[in-house]
């Protein structure tokens, strides 16, 4: 294992502040499947961190011989996902399991974080609160937008963002991602941590977050959607919420835009489902 974060001891206390610990480790826990050569960036982005990880560790989910031989001189620890089918929250659970650090970073392998002070940064801020953890997601200007939310301002889909989650290791490990759970696990996590421990998860947006990802689909919004209704906000299974799906197809489709009326359409038909049956959904890696 590679030695992460030895000899940056003074960018930790300057980064975490005089009245926090000075050696803040954490494992950066990233999905992968045939990820290169985007792992490439994220793994750069993150050993230039003031405040970098202990450890890089990857889930490795059936990638090709080629790419796994990429990725095993890449990271410090490889760690083979168990099943034939994949599952995010599994994937999660599983690299969990082989954290060895109080805290841990869940990352997308398609996020680069550009701002080398981003984590110090976050961390500080996070502290500032006496937050859960933080997450950053792609924002608008101005740069570093903080939003704490909690229960009273959860909506659905702003507890957090796997893509980006620095969160309690201990956290996860007492109450891992529900494997039941398809696509949005994790806010199907947060709202159970904010009901159960009245926690503050810290939101931050940043401009200079990179995001490689090329598979933004239907397929993914569909899955969302369904899953944030049905396991997290039960509320918006109510007719009003179906009629506005119904609505926003009947638009796109005057409009012209048939490819995305249809998938409003669809959005709209398996939540009607799910009033009666739970989704019969399965994750997919993006």
């Amino acid at each position: 294992m590679r030695a992460g974060i030895a000899g940056r001891d003074f960018d930790r206390e300057t980064a975490v502040g005089s009245d926090s610990n000075a050696a803040v480790e954490y494992t950066a826990l990233i999905r992968t499947h045939d990820s290169s050569p985007r792992v490439e960036e994220t793994v750069a982005a993150l050993r230039a961190q003031t405040l970098p990880p202990a450890c890089i560790l990857a889930v490795d989910s059936a990638s090709s011989p080629a790419q796994r031989r990429t990725l095993d001189a890449l990271v410090d620890v490889v760690v083979d996902y168990p099943d034939p089918v994949f599952n995010y929250s599994k994937a999660i659970n599983v690299g969990i399991e082989r954290c060895r650090t109080p805290w841990v970073l869940v990352v997308s392998s398609h996020i680069v974080l550009q701002d080398g002070c981003a984590i110090a940064r976050a961390f500080r801020e996070m502290r500032a609160i006496d937050a859960a953890g933080f997450y950053l997601h792609r924002g608008t200007r101005p740069e570093w937008k903080l939003e704490p939310i909690d229960r009273s301002t959860f909506d659905g889909r702003n507890g957090l963002s796997n893509s980006c989650a620095f969160l309690p290791t201990a956290a996860v490990a007492e109450r891992p991602f529900r494997e039941d759970v398809f696509s949005a696990e994790d806010q199907e996590w947060a709202a159970d941590h904010f009901r159960r421990h009245d926690a503050t998860i810290l939101r931050i947006g940043l401009d200079s977050l990179k995001y490689n990802n090329p598979n933004e689909n239907e397929l993914k919004l569909i899955n969302e959607e369904i899953s944030i209704a049905y396991f997290t906000c039960r509320e918006k299974l109510g007719v009003r919420y179906l009629l506005e799906w119904l609505i926003r197809a009947a638009i796109y489709f005057a409009a012209g835009r048939t490819r995305r009326s249809k998938t409003y359409l669809t959005i709209f038909k398996e939540l009607v489902m799910a009033r009666f049956r739970p989704p019969m959904r399965v994750s997919k890696y993006y």
